[in-house]
């Protein structure tokens, strides 16, 4: 809902963002665990999807109300779900397969990376007074 329309004021951001790290936790576990049975499969694309707009709802919430948010976001442990999204694409070949579902549709895993990718960006960006920059941090988490 939030995603349809991300210009909605919310009354604790804070918390709202909090609750989306925490899918996204639980979300990236699950697609890791994914054993690659066909009964799995269909609660697998779901999960996916809901995956996709959780970061989608991230992205739209930092556009928002970053300043309020980014100061909450600037640890390890807040971070690590975002980057955690990155490893299913950097676990892929180089080449992904040319049967993907349509000519405009990229593979989860890209959108996925480049939702993350964007929001760890928005998050090196915003910086409110008093607020150490968010790059040595990111930088120390990626090396380590």
């Amino acid at each position: 809902v939030y995603n349809e329309q991300p210009h909605f004021r919310l009354v604790e951001p804070a918390s709202f963002a909090k609750g989306l790290l925490n899918y996204i936790v639980s979300a990236m576990r699950e697609i890791a665990a994914d054993d690659g049975s066909d009964e799995k499969a269909e609660r697998l694309v779901s999960k996916k999807h809901h995956l996709l707009s959780c970061l989608k709802a991230m992205q739209n919430l930092l556009e928002g109300a970053g300043a309020r948010v980014s100061p909450m976001m600037a640890g390890k442990p807040q971070l690590s779900p975002l980057l955690a999204c990155l490893q299913p694409l950097a676990k892929q070949p180089a080449k992904f397969p040319r049967d993907s579902p349509g000519p405009s549709q990229e593979p989860w895993e890209v959108t996925c990376a480049a939702l993350s990718l964007a929001i760890l960006v928005k998050l090196t960006q915003v910086r409110p007074c008093g607020h150490p920059a968010l790059v040595p941090v990111l930088v120390t988490f990626t090396v380590t």
